[in-house]
């Protein structure tokens, strides 16, 4: 029976450890190396493959996204599954977008991590349930729309609205208009508060 090769790009060792137990046990899937920062995983890449890569978008280096972004692009044949503490709907999407073959969420129980992997290697996409709840009720109710996510972004940086107003080529009316609705919307009266409640959702560059 045909094995697969897998990477895990990790840098928490305890939850490395614990997945390759898990994969030890599952004779067609043999873990081949494991990395603690991007710069390691993508040299790696460079000069040698595998199957699957069981990847961390938090890890040293990684720039969220970018890393799987850079991944999908240069090894399209590489199969990658998202393995996150990241809950947001908007990772998910973006996340999905760029090309990842799974989005596994790490409260789910690890135990189930084989049987994802090989669905994934067969082109089978998987999410975590609660992801899938997500959905449902995001089918019910609009997702926030890009450039609203973009000023919340700026704000959570640290940036005032004239500044943002500079960056993104609207008014700083209009800015305020942005904020005054979305505060309106999830029902809080200033600007921590909106960014606490939306904070799984905003995706910030290093």
């Amino acid at each position: 029976m045909e094995s697969f090769e897998i990477i895990l790009a990790d840098d928490h060792a305890v939850i490395v450890e614990g997945v390759k137990a898990v994969l030890k046990s599952h004779s067609r899937l043999k873990v081949k190396g494991d990395f603690s920062n991007s710069k390691s995983l993508l040299d790696f890449l460079s000069k040698d493959k595998a199957d699957l890569i069981l990847l961390d978008i938090d890890i040293p280096g990684a720039d969220k996204l970018n890393l799987l972004k850079k991944i999908k692009l240069s090894y399209p044949q590489t199969k990658v599954v998202i393995f996150t503490m990241h809950k947001g709907m908007n990772y998910f999407l973006e996340a999905k977008k760029l090309g990842a073959d799974s989005y596994v969420l790490k409260s789910d129980l690890i135990s189930f991590l084989p049987t994802i992997l090989l669905k994934a290697l067969k082109g089978e996409f998987y999410c975590s349930d609660e992801l899938k709840q997500l959905l449902d009720k995001q089918n019910k109710k609009e997702i926030i729309k890009p450039k609203e996510l973009e000023i919340l972004s700026f704000i959570a940086q640290g940036m005032k609205y004239a500044d943002i107003s500079k960056q993104i080529g609207k008014s700083e009316k209009t800015i305020e208009y942005y904020v005054y609705k979305l505060r309106k919307k999830y029902d809080v009266k200033n600007n921590v508060d909106l960014l606490l409640k939306l904070s799984n959702e905003i995706i910030l560059k290093e």
